[in-house]
């Protein structure tokens, strides 16, 4: 091979470049990888959205668990679980187990367990609420959204017979 020859070869081309490796660039990884990014947020978020809507519904099944409950006991002593020390002034208990209602209709064994908040244990204000004054009664509960109709982002939900 003559000194032309080898000079030819090692000569660029206009225009081409002499880097022939196969590969991406660190702009396309850096927008490839925020791409990933983004697409892993919205699933996050969405899975917690979800998350929060089924616990909203759960509520919704439970507090209809303890009116059937209620009914039920209606039905056996003509009277409903009370919450007072004057009849007229009948107080707010949280229902967590251990309250009048819950043990009335768990020894009447209407209930195994009465239900708690999905996040009763999280938080000192998600729980369900309950006051009677033995011929009537109002449960009070919380949502976290308003997905679900008639039914308000708040405590301020509630149900009586």
């Amino acid at each position: 091979m003559t000194a032309k020859e080898k000079n030819k070869i090692l000569r660029k081309p206009v225009g081409q470049s002499v880097n022939t490796k196969k590969g991406f660039t660190l702009i396309e990884l850096l927008v490839v990888i925020t791409i990933i990014a983004l697409l892993v947020t919205l699933v996050i978020v969405s899975f917690n959205n979800a998350r929060i809507r089924a616990r909203d519904a759960k509520r919704i099944g439970d507090i209809m668990e303890i009116f059937k409950g209620l009914n039920l006991y209606n039905n056996n002593h003509q009277q409903y679980p009370a919450t007072y020390h004057d009849p007229d002034t009948p107080v707010e208990v949280k229902i967590d187990g251990t309250d009048i209602m819950s043990i009335d209709l768990i020894n009447d064994k209407i209930m195994g367990t009465v239900p708690l908040d999905p996040l009763h244990a999280n938080t000192n204000d998600n729980w369900y609420y309950y006051t009677s004054n033995g011929i009537t009664y109002n449960l009070r509960y919380c949502q976290e959204t308003t997905s679900i109709q008639g039914q308000t982002a708040d405590c301020t939900n509630h149900i009586n017979p």
